[in-house]
C-alpha cells in the first residue's frame, strides 16, 4: 500500500480531531447527567442511567467512529529509510 499523501494525512488528522471532540463533549455530558442523576432525588437512577446512555452513548459511539475512520485515512507514521549521514564514507568508522 502506498503512503498517504499530505491531503489524505491532513483530512485524516483533521476527522480524528473532530471525533475527540465529539467523544469529549458527549462523555463530559453524560458524566455531568450521570452525577445529577444518582445524586438528586427527584430523578430515579436508572432511567436516568438509560436516558444518558440513548442521549450520550449513541454520539460517543459515532465519534469514536468517526475517530478511528480518520485514523485508517491517516495511516502510520511515514515510513523513513536508515540512510547513514552524507560526511560517512565506509572507511571512517571507528
Amino acid at each position: 500500500m502506498s503512503e498517504p499523501g499530505p491531503v489524505q494525512r491532513f483530512f485524516g488528522g483533521a476527522l480524528m480531531a473532530v471525533g475527540f471532540l465529539i467523544m469529549a463533549l458527549c462523555g463530559l455530558c453524560s458524566l455531568c447527567g450521570v452525577v445529577v442523576g444518582l445524586t438528586d432525588d427527584t430523578f430515579k437512577g436508572g432511567d436516568t442511567l438509560a436516558l444518558v446512555l440513548v442521549f450520550g452513548g449513541v454520539p460517543f459511539l459515532i465519534g469514536l467512529g468517526v475517530f478511528f475512520a480518520g485514523k485508517a485515512i491517516r495511516g502510520g507514521q511515514p515510513a523513513r529509510s536508515a540512510q547513514p549521514p552524507a560526511s560517512f564514507s565506509g572507511g571512517d568508522a571507528p
